[in-house]
């Protein structure tokens, strides 16, 4: 009777070890699939960001190109106002002021123009940096 228990007993134990080993490979893998997913994610993020981050760049860059070549073309217009009402020999000087008005005018608006659109690629850039290092560091 004595030998039985002890064997139940030994059995006992063996299935405890054998079930506490199936336990901890279990967490074993759980934890490492956890890792590979956080890892995953984490890489997928970055990515997105990069990419996020490189197109804002650009579409900034071409629209403050854009708007730097049209500021260029309408003070070259407003020149070409000027230089025409002078050079016309039937321009009166009403005409002359007139035209110079215009062409200080379109100056004016085109230089604000160009201020603004720089203030504005330069708070976009300022929040997708903020935005990107508040979502790597949270």
């Amino acid at each position: 009777m004595h030998s039985s228990s002890n064997n139940n007993c030994r059995q006992v134990v063996v299935v405890a070890e054998e079930e506490e080993a199936t336990a901890a490979a279990t967490e074993v893998t759980t934890v490492t699939a956890a890792a590979v997913v956080v890892a995953t994610a984490v890489a997928v993020l970055v990515v997105v960001l990069v990419v996020i981050v490189v197109v804002v760049v650009v579409v900034v860059v071409v629209v403050a190109v854009v708007v730097v070549q049209a500021t260029a073309v309408t003070v070259v217009i407003a020149i070409a106002i000027v230089i025409l009402a002078e050079c016309s020999s039937s321009s009166s000087n009403s005409t002359k002021i007139v035209a110079l008005v215009v062409a200080v005018e379109v100056s004016a608006a085109a230089a604000v123009v160009e201020v603004v659109v720089v203030v504005v690629v330069v708070v976009v850039v300022v929040v997708v940096v903020v935005v990107v290092v508040l979502v790597v560091v949270v």
